[in-house]
């Protein structure tokens, strides 16, 4: 996991989420928020400068939230997205 900061937004059934990425893998992301879902709701996940991907909410806890990437970043464009928002 690679320390980073962007805002994210979550689209979920019961509308749109926001918080403050913490971290990021190929296979997904932690999130600040104070948005409620549950674990294994699907959601789209929208960062600026990433296509938007599929996830799943895997755990939650103190204002944190946790989602597993339905299909993982490729590593090119993970590092080339980290080289402008690594913290």
């Amino acid at each position: 996991r690679f320390l980073a900061k962007s805002i994210v937004r979550v689209e979920h059934d019961h509308g749109v989420m926001s918080g403050q990425l913490v971290n990021i893998s190929l296979h997904g992301l932690c999130i600040e928020t104070a948005a409620k879902a549950r674990i294994d709701d699907h959601v789209v996940v929208r960062i600026e400068g990433l296509p938007a991907r599929s996830a799943t909410v895997r755990w939650l806890g103190h204002g944190m939230m946790g989602l597993h990437f339905e299909m993982p970043m490729s590593f090119s464009d993970l590092a080339r997205w980290l080289e402008k928002h690594q913290d």
